[in-house]
């Protein structure tokens, strides 16, 4: 289901678009199975003003495109967030998630891109971000009135949070502490997602647009970093080759 569109004599290639179904194997209250996964296809903006482009000036935390037209804070509306991914210069692939903007700048988080590389002129992207809310919904998985009784998913980045879909309040909460609602919560596109499974195998099918872009990622000094590939295709590890791409790696 990939596509390729060819018009008269001029030769457009588009960015294979399809879908992938993950398999989330069955588990039960008593032995609850877990499993991984990474939402690397990319769905199409529907927000206003220039969705790629070049990027005119940035600092450490900001991105500027003149005449970019974005509507004021909305590409960092907390139920339908979006990241920022750098598409050419030494940084291409590097993404980060929108925290805020105005009509031509962007404020992001989760990485310094002035020391990652990025550069004025160098061009970017816009793409949706699923939240546990537009990703898994109310009753995708399995909901509970406490954590022992529900599906448990654990977004892995930098850090690691679980949450589970709390049936008695009708929204989603973390494991442990207030229960305040966290359906908004982003699903960085780097990250990994993990379900603790305690009811039958389901299947999701997530459709989107392939990466067109190398992958870059931004790994922390301190504590672990959970990735992946970037990519709908598995890779082994020599096939990654971090012995030859990360300096010191051992």
């Amino acid at each position: 289901c990939f596509a390729l569109s060819v018009f008269a004599q001029d030769e457009a290639v588009s960015p294979p678009v399809g879908g992938m179904t993950i398999t989330i194997a069955a588990g039960s209250q008593i032995s609850p199975f877990t499993t991984s996964f990474s939402l690397p296809l990319v769905d199409a903006p529907v927000a206003g003003g220039d969705m790629r482009g070049t990027i005119t000036s940035l600092t450490s935390t900001t991105v500027t495109v003149s005449g970019a037209g974005w509507t004021s804070t909305g590409l960092a509306m907390p139920q339908f967030p979006y990241a920022i991914r750098i598409t050419s210069g030494s940084a291409e692939g590097l993404t980060a998630l929108i925290s805020a903007n105005t009509a031509d700048t962007i404020t992001f988080s989760g990485a310094d891109m002035v020391a990652l590389g990025v550069s004025a002129g160098d061009s970017y992207s816009i793409i949706p971000v699923d939240t546990l809310s537009t990703l898994f919904g109310s009753n995708t998985l399995l909901g509970g009135t406490t954590a022992a009784d529900a599906d448990i998913v654990t977004l892995s980045g930098t850090s690691q949070l679980s949450y589970y879909y709390n049936t008695s309040l009708s929204r989603w909460v973390r494991i442990s502490g207030p229960t305040t609602d966290r359906g908004n919560t982003p699903i960085p596109p780097d990250s990994i997602v993990s379900v603790v499974r305690k009811s039958s195998q389901i299947s999701l099918t997530l459709l989107g647009r392939v990466p067109d872009t190398d992958t870059m990622i931004a790994v922390s000094n301190t504590g672990s970093t959970y990735t992946h590939s970037g990519y709908p295709v598995d890779v082994t590890i020599g096939g990654l080759a971090l012995q030859s791409r990360i300096s010191g790696w051992v």
